[in-house]
């Protein structure tokens, strides 16, 4: 439960964020290679040290989330100490950048992505939509989303994945705690097999929750697959 909780705090904001910043970043405007490579950034730093990072930024002592809300008359939290803002927290961390279980996690990297699907679309479209009178809102809803839809598709998929195999946030920020709010499955898989100070490693129950990891991915993907006809857009359907 707290693992499909986390796919939802992650998986749509992380691609309604990526998408934001490749429409934002898709202009031509002086400069605009800059910006694209600065938020671009957070997605290849080392993930252990970025979390490092942040989990000083989070602390509740004397962590600088804390004494921004402090200098600006607001109540504190105790972030990754809380059982009820741990894994909100978290969740807030890898949608900056990649922290994630492999190099598909962070918005930047998805917005690379994403700012090449939408290059990728005709202009010759836009251009006729224009002539016929057609906004802005509606070009993006009746043209852009369709033409880009396999690729928030393929995004979709790997995303899921990731965030169903999500491991470093735990080890490095709270250690599954506390009271398990963030006890994901990989990191649970790690405990049993390898076992901590507390407990001998039981391999034979790591390896079981592996078998049942690997179902859980096939199961979501063959899901995501089954309907992505009703609203992937494929050259094929215009013939």
């Amino acid at each position: 439960l707290v693992t499909a909780l986390f796919v939802l705090l992650t998986v749509p904001p992380s691609l309604a964020l990526g998408l934001a910043l490749a429409l934002l970043l898709n202009r031509k405007l002086p400069g605009i290679a800059l910006f694209r490579t600065i938020f671009y950034l957070p997605a290849i730093l080392p993930s252990i040290a970025t979390l490092t990072i942040w989990k000083f930024v989070f602390n509740p002592q004397f962590g600088l989330a804390n004494a921004l809300l402090t200098n600006l008359g607001l109540p504190t939290s105790l972030w990754l100490g809380s059982e009820q803002a741990a894994l909100p927290t978290m969740a807030l961390i890898g949608l900056w950048g990649n922290v994630g279980a492999n190099v598909v996690g962070g918005v930047g990297a998805i917005m690379i992505i994403f700012l090449g699907a939408l290059q990728a679309v005709p202009q010759e479209i836009y251009e006729a939509a224009e002539m016929d009178g057609a906004g802005r809102t509606r070009m993006f809803l009746r043209m852009t989303l369709p033409m880009i839809s396999p690729i928030i598709f393929l995004q979709l998929v790997l995303q899921i994945i990731s965030a169903l195999q999500a491991f470093n946030q735990p080890a490095v920020l709270t250690k599954g705690g506390p009271n398990d709010a963030t006890n994901l499955l990989m990191f649970k898989i790690y405990t049993n097999g390898f076992g901590n100070l507390s407990q001998y490693p039981d391999l034979g129950y790591a390896i079981a929750q592996v078998l049942v990891l690997f179902a859980l991915i096939v199961a979501v993907t063959t899901f995501t697959f089954r309907f992505s006809s009703m609203w992937v857009y494929e050259d094929s359907t215009v013939e």
